[in-house]
C-alpha cells in the first residue's frame, strides 16, 4: 500500500493523489436493480434484449448492427447470437442486463427467463 502511495502520481494526463482508508470507512455502492420476469420463443440476443430492456425486437436488432450492444463485454457478433443464464447484455445509452436463470418452459413452448436490469 504505501509503494502505490508513493508511486501512483498520475492517471493518463490527471495528476492524482492517493491516500489509505481502512476497509471499515469503505462502503461500495448498492445495486440498483430491477427483476424482469418475461417469456420468450427462443434464447437468441434479439428475444431476451427485446425482452430485458423493453424494445422490439426489431429496434435491438438495428441497435445489434449498429454495434451498440455488447455481450459478456465483447461486441456483438449478430442479431441472432446465442444467450445463456450468466450473460450481461449492455446496450450503449440504455443500460445492462443480466441473464440470471431460466425459469422453465410454458404449455406453449416458450422459455421463462428472469433477467436483472441495471441503469
Amino acid at each position: 500500500a504505501q509503494w502505490i502511495i508513493d508511486n501512483f502520481h498520475k492517471v493518463a494526463m490527471v495528476t492524482v493523489t492517493v491516500e489509505e482508508v481502512p476497509m471499515e470507512e469503505l462502503h461500495p455502492p448498492e445495486k440498483t436493480a430491477k427483476e424482469v420476469r418475461a417469456t420468450v420463443a427462443s434464447l437468441r440476443l434479439d428475444a431476451v434484449g427485446a425482452a430485458g430492456f423493453g424494445f422490439s425486437r426489431t429496434k435491438m436488432v438495428q441497435l445489434v448492427d449498429d454495434q451498440r450492444t455488447e455481450v459478456n463485454w465483447q461486441m456483438a457478433k449478430s442479431a441472432s447470437q446465442a444467450v445463456k443464464p450468466g450473460d450481461v447484455i449492455s446496450v450503449r445509452g440504455r443500460g445492462r442486463i443480466e441473464i440470471k436463470e431460466i425459469t422453465g418452459k410454458s404449455r406453449k413452448g416458450r422459455i421463462g427467463v428472469l433477467i436483472e436490469r441495471y441503469r
